[in-house]
């Protein structure tokens, strides 16, 4: 008898274990970052909401609203979206061809294949597969989720080199990139910020490093009102931006203690400690061409963002 329950609570933790890391369940929401190409800062963002499951033709599907609100308050909302779910791999489903398109599979690992075609886009020439180069663990909320570290390449007319592509997912969250999305080969888009702000649901609340230590709202507009209001006074010059070697922050402000190195994904790349520096070189020829973002903080915990450009 006794063994008989012990069984039983072993299949009931992980059934509820396996409930737990569900992916899209009703109601989860994400938040990705929607930048409008004007001469200022201009963010907005795309909100993806889970509002139902539904069934077509005996197969079960996640039907997802998707509202978009750019940085001027402007709003505009989109035909739903359909996901589909099966064991550890999730499905975009296109409604006008009705066929599907593999997007994660949770349960890939270290060296192996995620087997998706990849979009390709104005003057791509050519995809290498995507790799799982490793594997790595998010901690939230007493949970502990798997990490894809994935990469692939892509060439364009014109070049005789590849550009390499790094990007993640995390198991129930997805990736940083776009919601629900096959990668796509596109020049112009390491250009623009599409990153994931936020991941919400009724037992875990995730926030991209940007937004969580600036302690910002997820669906805040930014443009030039609200940069202002968010910068404080450190007196910081950087040049040369953009730059394709080394870029000098130059300090007025002498109670400085961080510096902080964000991509456009929103992912942190690097710290430095900074006290009592009036000047620091930062080398960035190894850093991909794009967009990043820095954040310098004081010894009173205020900050102060910024961002710069590599060639």
């Amino acid at each position: 008898m006794k063994k008989t329950i012990l069984t039983m609570l072993i299949i009931a933790t992980a059934m509820l274990s396996k409930a737990q890391q569900e992916f899209a369940p009703i109601g989860a929401e994400w938040y990705y970052n929607k930048q409008s190409q004007v001469p200022f800062d201009a963010h907005g963002y795309t909100k993806y909401v889970v509002q139902k499951d539904t069934t077509i033709k005996g197969i079960k599907y996640k039907k997802v609203l998707v509202d978009e609100v750019l940085y001027n308050g402007k709003q505009k909302s989109y035909e739903y979206r359909l996901i589909q779910i099966e064991g550890q791999k999730v499905y975009s489903f296109d409604r006008d061809t009705q066929t599907k398109q593999l997007v994660f599979d949770f349960s890939l690992n270290t060296g192996d294949t995620l087997k998706i075609d990849c979009e390709k886009g104005v003057n791509c020439d050519s995809i290498t597969p995507i790799i799982i180069d490793s594997v790595s663990e998010l901690k939230i909320g007493g949970k502990t989720l798997k990490v894809q570290h994935l990469s692939y390449k892509e060439k364009f007319n014109g070049k005789d080199e590849f550009n390499e592509k790094k990007y993640t997912i995390t198991e129930q969250i997805g990736t940083n990139e776009m919601f629900v999305i096959p990668p796509a080969c596109s020049y112009e888009s390491s250009m623009v910020n599409i990153s994931l702000r936020c991941y919400i649901n009724n037992d875990l609340h995730y926030k991209s490093d940007w937004f969580k230590s600036k302690q910002q709202d997820c669906d805040i507009l930014i443009n030039e009102t609200s940069v202002q209001e968010m910068q404080t006074n450190f007196n910081i010059n950087v040049f040369p931006n953009p730059s394709n070697s080394d870029i000098t922050f130059q300090f007025e402000y002498s109670q400085l203690s961080k510096l902080k190195i964000i991509n456009q994904n929103g992912k942190l790349m690097q710290t430095f400690d900074i006290q009592e520096q009036s000047e620091f070189i930062l080398p960035v020829n190894n850093y991909n061409s794009g967009i990043y973002f820095y954040q310098i903080t004081n010894n009173k915990g205020q900050t102060e963002f910024g961002k710069f450009v590599v060639e």
